[in-house]
């Protein structure tokens, strides 16, 4: 998941900020994929 919340930062150029909806993002896509 850190992986995915990382790819997420670079897309958006790293702009400060918006770590923590990085993770959530990352977080929601990894429990879609799951099935949850």
């Amino acid at each position: 998941m850190a992986r995915l919340a990382y790819q997420k930062a670079e897309q958006r150029g790293f702009e400060p900020g918006h770590e923590m909806d990085d993770w959530l993002d990352a977080e929601r896509e990894v429990a879609s994929a799951q099935g949850g």
